[in-house]
């Protein structure tokens, strides 16, 4: 729902900020629920966002809202493999500055703790935290208080990062092992395309595992955002015919 003039939403009244996930992660969701043959501007509608706020840069959903669109999706699509659906979907530049981060990065090890770092600008909820030992190192997903853990919104940030760190990479890596706490409730097929490795369910923690050489892998330097996609009905709704980050130093494909 929009907020009214001078009223910001995620302001709690004692000026505590509610936790909250920036639009790139929102229309990663509604994204996901187009590419599976659902009105993603439909399931926008129902959860009270506007146009407007889709094309807003700057706008910022509850990470509360942000579950609860993800749940829609699922309960539409019948696919509690979405999650995993959406990662694959989205193109390199989709997160534009934070691709350009971590691409521009030397080795996949500064990546990870520049991504580390800046995933606020992402989701306030979540944090990544680099662990490393003689050898492995491990990508350990915490949640701040008063964030509940969603296995769909975990799933998907797991395979956007093994996904796009494989690709900016130059030379492609797979982990040693990907950690759920929670159970499979998608085809293992799935999880194997994706991750390349064995998947630990009812783990003690949510963890990506990879051998402590990978960190020294170089990164392939900048990239190349692509052009925003053209038609659809999500891209109609939202008309994200821009992608904020160009005016600061991201190049685009088509210019």
């Amino acid at each position: 729902m929009s907020s009214r003039p001078g009223i910001d939403p995620l302001v709690k009244p004692g000026g505590e900020r509610t936790l909250s996930v920036g639009v790139k992660a929102l229309r990663s969701v509604l994204g996901a629920a187009e590419a599976v043959g659902l009105d993603a501007g439909a399931l926008a509608r129902v959860h009270g966002l506007a146009p407007e706020e889709l094309r807003n840069p700057d706008f910022r959903l509850s990470y509360g809202r942000w579950i609860a669109l993800w749940d829609g999706g699922v309960e539409r699509a019948g696919d509690p493999g979405v999650g995993l659906r959406a990662a694959e979907a989205l193109t390199i530049g989709h997160w534009d500055v934070m691709d350009y981060v971590v691409a521009s990065s030397d080795t996949v090890g500064d990546a990870l703790q520049r991504f580390s770092r800046h995933f606020a600008v992402i989701s306030t909820a979540v944090r990544h935290v680099l662990q490393v030992d003689e050898k492995e190192a491990r990508i350990v997903r915490e949640h701040v208080p008063g964030a509940a853990p969603h296995r769909v919104a975990t799933e998907f940030g797991f395979a956007t990062i093994v996904l796009r760190f494989r690709t900016l990479a130059a030379t492609p890596w797979s982990p040693s092992a990907i950690q759920f706490r929670h159970a499979r409730c998608a085809e293992i097929e799935a999880y194997t395309r994706i991750f390349a490795c064995p998947i630990r369910f009812r783990a003690p923690h949510d963890a990506i595992v990879l051998p402590r050489a990978v960190l020294a892998t170089p990164m392939r330097g900048g990239i190349l955002l692509p052009s925003p996609p053209a038609g659809g009905s999500f891209t109609t709704f939202c008309d994200d015919g821009e992608l904020s980050s160009h005016h600061r130093g991201v190049k685009s494909a088509s210019g």
